[in-house]
């Protein structure tokens, strides 16, 4: 995928946002960090991961996943109205946004977004790349496919 220079990268997840936006070259991309934000540690372990709540079987080793529990969704929303928030402070005429979150956190995402964030939305990636560096998220998103 091609970042063109000023575009805008939101990675985040349940728990953790950074806004990034390209410095360098499209072909080159150097991010550099915007924003960051993070729940508060009391609150962040009912929001992280975006995996399905585990739960065992009375009998045996057997695993089954089951919906989150309402306040983890109630949260998950919160944080993508804060993240759009943050968003519309930042976002410009620019050349766009790219937003990368796990697929539940994308659809929060899409929920909150006010018409002025859904317009400048140019490429989606369902991943969780939190815990990456700028330059790693940078190298990742050009080996990107849409």
């Amino acid at each position: 995928m091609l970042l063109p220079h000023g575009t805008l990268i939101l990675v985040m997840d349940g728990g953790a946002l950074r806004l990034l936006r390209n410095a360098g070259l499209e072909t080159a991309p150097r991010l550099e960090l915007v924003a960051s934000r993070t729940f508060a540690a009391s609150a962040a372990h009912k929001f992280q991961g975006g995996r399905p709540v585990r739960v065992f079987e009375s009998v045996g080793p057997v695993r089954h996943g089951v919906e989150a529990p309402p306040w983890q969704r109630r949260g998950e929303e919160e944080f993508a109205a804060g993240a759009c928030a943050l968003l519309l402070k930042h976002l410009s005429t620019g050349p766009g946004l790219v937003v990368i979150a796990p697929p539940r956190m994308l659809g929060a995402l899409r929920a909150a977004y006010p018409r002025e964030i859904a317009d400048h939305v140019t490429a989606e990636v369902g991943k969780d790349w939190t815990h990456h560096q700028p330059a790693e998220i940078g190298r990742m998103l050009q080996r990107h496919r849409d």
